[in-house]
């Protein structure tokens, strides 16, 4: 996408900023023709200027003590996103209401994700409702924003099953999974042009469009997470047996860093007569294909998922949550087949069985894929040698 018009982006942020690093990452991954001009903050200690001063990003903060009304506050905001260019607003976790001063100043130009299925449940406390109301689905939602709080139109859902054994904070943490997902590719159409509102509805021209398919329904259909081989994730028949999980290189999808695959004619034919279902983490996590290949600097998969754990590319680029995400996803699908064996290719970052390069040197170890599936109790195992 380098070749297309970079979107001018300024994200608004007040905690952590997850979903601003799932942006970023789609920006330095090719996948999103955008670039982020500004991250301001209403909080001087949130993690996300950390992540935007990471990345070489300007982080600004507008203390609100400052500023003797919501009216004061926006147009100082509206001042410091017009300062630096910005051309689309992105709210992440940012928990001021927005007055009209803003609004009207950046028209059809706002856009939010909240965690839930609009009109359901808006304003704080969204799983704690879906519990109580009880809910056999919950999900995230991208929305442009207007006077009335969590009410703009809609530009794409994503819904996620709500189990029986479900908490407040594994139903999140399964939603912020597909919010980092579905964020990125509604950020994509605006930069693209592709979005038209009428009314209270938003129409999509199809464009170029490729179409993802996957367990999870979105709404409209992502594209920019599309296996280049075009290849589906999930085309397992039902059996007694419940199927393995495999890497996708392992089945011949061309999906590892170089492009290429490792296929074992063995795992092949596993996926070829519905026993089993390739998975790529690094794709799943937002990675493109062909990738900078990484290594770990410290730990392992283990590790990574302790945050104790350094996983960076080649070029330095810190890579450890979209390689969680990514794994998180394969374990969901795991989970929901009931799976209880997978079959990894090892060495890598990602799906590692049994050693892992760590600065240059092959030692013992697992990738953060499968360090996540032997958590969940599947027996994970390298591919026999043919």
């Amino acid at each position: 996408m380098s070749s297309e018009k970079q979107l001018a982006l300024g994200v608004l942020v007040s905690g952590r900023g997850s979903n601003l690093q799932a942006i970023i990452d789609a920006i330095e991954s090719g996948r999103l023709a955008a670039r982020v001009t500004c991250v301001v903050s209403d909080r001087g200690d949130a993690l996300a200027l950390e992540r935007a001063a990471k990345h070489g990003i300007k982080g600004i903060f507008l203390d609100p003590a400052e500023h003797d009304s919501p009216e004061s506050y926006d147009k100082a905001l509206v001042e410091s996103l017009q300062s630096n260019g910005v051309e689309l607003v992105c709210l992440a976790g940012f928990i001021r209401i927005l007055s009209p001063v803003i609004i009207e100043a950046f028209p059809q130009r706002i856009i939010n994700i909240h965690p839930s299925l609009l009109p359901s449940f808006p304003g704080l406390g969204v799983q704690r409702k879906a519990l109580e109301h009880g809910v056999k689905f919950s999900g995230c939602t991208v929305h442009f924003v207007t006077e009335e709080v969590d009410s703009g139109p809609i530009i794409i859902q994503a819904s996620v099953p709500v189990l029986d054994d479900d908490t407040e904070e594994r139903l999140a943490e399964r939603i912020l999974a597909e919010e980092h997902k579905i964020y990125p590719q509604a950020i994509q159409w605006v930069a693209e042009g592709r979005l038209r509102l009428t009314g209270r509805r938003v129409f999509m021209n199809n464009g170029n469009s490729r179409k993802l398919s996957n367990s999870v329904l979105h709404q409209p259909p992502l594209e920019i997470l599309m296996y280049e081989s075009g290849e589906s994730m999930q085309t397992v028949d039902k059996t007694d047996e419940p199927p393995i999980i495999v890497s996708a290189c392992l089945a011949g999808i061309r999906c590892r860093y170089d492009g290429e695959h490792r296929r074992k004619s063995a795992v092949a034919r596993l996926v070829a007569e519905g026993k089993a279902i390739p998975v790529c983490p690094e794709q799943l996590g937002g990675l493109p294909t062909p990738r900078e290949p990484a290594q770990f600097i410290k730990g392992d998969g283990e590790a990574i998922l302790e945050g104790r754990g350094e996983l960076r590319t080649e070029s330095g680029a810190d890579v450890s949550e979209a390689y969680t995400r990514g794994a998180r996803e394969v374990e969901r699908i795991a989970l929901e087949v009931g799976a209880r064996r997978a079959i990894l290719c090892d060495k890598s970052p990602a799906c590692g069985s049994t050693r892992v390069w760590r600065k240059g040197v092959l030692v013992e170890g697992l990738g953060v894929c499968a360090a996540l599936l032997k958590r969940a109790g599947l027996v994970v195992e390298p591919p026999q040698e043919e």
